[in-house]
Order: structure tokens, then sequence, then C-alpha cells
């Protein structure tokens, strides 16, 4: 499940939120061990700003998840090592993928 962000946001949007919802809602997304967020920033903005970025859209996710019954000691967060080719448009970066094991 990928939740896309906005260009220097950490608020999840309402079409994200209701497509976060409704996978949530699906039963087999609710029997992982393990939920591992991934979170992702384009490569506008300095490094250091961009890791704080995917860390606060990453704990968004996780509240989010959090409200809707996932157990928080289920969920992990890890930040990706953004590679950015120039063929993808820069949104595709600005998301958390939601992995699960």
């Amino acid at each position: 499940m990928l939740v896309f962000f906005d260009f220097n946001s950490d608020q999840i949007q309402t079409l994200e939120a209701q497509r976060l919802f409704q996978w949530l809602e699906d039963p087999s997304n609710r029997i992982a061990q393990q939920y591992i967020l991934v979170a992702s920033a384009d490569s506008t903005g300095s490094v250091a700003f961009n890791d704080q970025l995917k860390i606060r859209r990453a704990k968004a996710v996780k509240s989010f998840m959090i409200e809707h019954g996932i157990e928080e000691h289920k969920i992990v967060i890890r930040t990706e090592t953004d590679i950015q080719e120039s063929t993808k448009p820069d949104f595709l970066y600005r998301r958390v993928n939601i992995v699960l094991q």
C-alpha cells in the first residue's frame, strides 16, 4: 500500500486517508505480524530536511493506523535512501510504502 503526500507535506490528504482506511478495513491486511512503513521524499531540498520529512510522513501514517486499530508495537518506521530516477515524476517519491510481514 502506498500513501502519497503533497510537496513538502506530512499531512495525509482526504483521498489518501480514504484509500488507507479502505485498505485497513480489508481483513487480510490486519493479520500481519509487522507493518513496516518505508518513507520516501523527492530530491527537492537538503538531505537533512528530507530525512526529517520522511520521518514525519511515516509518523503520520503510523498515527492513522493506530487510530484505526493497528497495535503500535507492530508498526516499524524505516526511511528509504532515495536514488531518484530523472525519468520519474517527483510526486512518485513523496510516499510511505506499507509493507506487511
